[in-house]
């Protein structure tokens, strides 16, 4: 069984080959490391802190987010690590790392020297590059800007406003008039968010991944009247 890399080697590996030698003091400034990977350094890695290096890595480069990104919303376990979401989905999206078994990315896995060298060769040659064919929640996605959703709210008090992030961070603030149905809570039960499938719905998180992922799970249970509005992060 091959031997699993661990942090400072996956750190090394990256500085070698895509970061130009580059130190770590660099890359902790440049926000391609976090503090964690250098107190961890010893450690295993696992594939979400993988994903978030190799994420930080494509846009340190200048590689922009795919926009379509919603074959990762099928991934059961993408919810499990809500700080990861983002870096999950988009390293997913490219095709620079796969899942692990049907509909499971082993965010908690660990990643071997071989799958080291794969994610790495996938980065530097987009030929090498799989991606996956199950889309489509993004079609199903009605996509409002800030002042349309400022508007349609102050106008139809029908509208039931959503904030899918956790309840500790809906606590420390939110729009007004919104309820709190987290993602996690979502994803097992679409339909808690309310009996009517015509009912209008407006979802909102903090950057704008959660709630499209909320999105694709209510279009998939029958609700035919839902739209993501700009999150927390994006109207500051």
């Amino acid at each position: 069984m091959e031997e699993f890399i661990d942090i400072g080697g996956f750190i090394e590996r990256m500085r070698e080959r895509l970061w130009g030698g580059m130190e770590d003091g660099e890359a902790l400034e440049r926000g391609l490391i976090t503090d964690f990977d250098l107190l961890h350094g010893g450690e295993s890695i696992q594939r979400r802190h993988a994903a978030r290096i190799v994420h930080n890595t494509l846009l340190y480069a200048g590689e922009p987010d795919e926009e379509d990104w919603s074959a990762a919303r099928h991934l059961a376990d993408l919810y499990s690590c809500r700080i990861c979401v983002n870096h999950i989905a988009q390293v997913y999206a490219k095709g620079i790392m796969k899942k692990r078994e049907e509909s499971v990315f082993g965010v908690k896995d660990y990643v071997t020297h071989g799958e080291a060298r794969e994610i790495i060769m996938r980065i530097e040659d987009r030929k090498l590059r799989s991606v996956p064919e199950d889309k489509g929640c993004f079609g199903k996605t009605r996509f409002l800007p800030e002042e349309e959703a400022r508007r349609m709210l102050g106008e139809d008090r029908k509208i039931l406003l959503v904030d899918v992030r956790p309840s500790g961070d809906y606590a420390l603030g939110h729009r007004p008039g919104s309820i709190n149905i987290p993602l996690k809570d979502l994803s097992k039960n679409p339909r808690m968010i309310c009996p009517d499938v015509k009912a209008a719905v407006f979802l909102y998180c903090a950057g704008g991944y959660q709630s499209v992922l909320a999105a694709g799970l209510l279009a998939d249970a029958g609700y035919e009247n839902v739209c993501v509005i700009p999150g927390l992060s994006q109207t500051n």
